[in-house]
């Protein structure tokens, strides 16, 4: 089901008016109206609820927010990086998904695909594209152990963004980076991680930025 449909039927069971839920969650009330319809009013686009929205929503219900994730079968923008957790495609084409990367291996090169998903026909005539299971909580409360991201290759970055990348002799991470004139950092998400600090370290490789999560529902 849609969040919205999820709120509707919680308020309808609860006899909560969109006031009430407005204050037990702290989401708008016009943004629940636009959830519960799925649509824009003034221009009919659907609406992608954000991460934040469903965090909210989860405390509303009393429930944790990933159990919340499970039962939504729609896009969900994940953060503030939109990172989009995508359904269903029409018009699709399969790109390999891996279980690590390690580092000094050209992307190319890695043999240990472990599954295939799909992504748009149009998506793939602009970019490259490869899947990587995340292993580990250091991206938590946004991409969980197990999630897959959908990573556009590059080499670059820019600040905000969440890429996978290569340290030293580890395998591939997924970090936020962050940088400014005197210093790069990986972040992760996850507060019980410390950073890396790749400041001048000539084995630091960017091999792409996560475009897109996909959870299995």
């Amino acid at each position: 089901m849609r969040l919205g449909e999820l709120i509707s039927e919680y308020r309808k069971k609860h006899n909560m008016s969109m006031e009430d839920f407005h204050r037990v969650s702290g989401i708008s009330k016009s943004y629940i109206g636009f959830l519960e319809k799925g649509a824009h009013p003034q221009t009919g686009k659907p609406i992608t609820p954000s991460y934040n929205s469903v965090m909210k929503a989860a405390k509303a219900f009393g429930i944790h927010v990933d159990t919340l994730m499970h039962m939504i079968n729609e896009d969900i923008c994940i953060g503030d990086d939109d990172i989009i957790l995508m359904t269903n495609y029409q018009n699709a084409i399969s790109i390999p998904v891996m279980g690590r990367v390690a580092a000094g291996s050209p992307i190319d090169a890695i043999e240990d695909v472990i599954d295939y998903v799909v992504i748009p026909e149009d998506m793939a005539t602009q970019d490259e594209y490869f899947g990587l299971k995340i292993k580990g909580r250091s991206m938590e409360p946004q991409i969980f152990d197990g999630d897959i991201v959908i990573v556009r290759k590059s080499a670059v970055a820019e600040t905000g963004d969440i890429v996978i990348a290569t340290v030293h002799s580890d395998d591939a991470v997924c970090k936020k980076l962050k940088t400014n004139k005197s210093k790069t950092i990986l972040r992760s998400l996850n507060h019980d991680f410390e950073d890396i600090d790749v400041t001048g370290d000539a084995s630091f490789r960017i091999l792409g930025v996560v475009v897109e999560l996909r959870r299995k529902l």
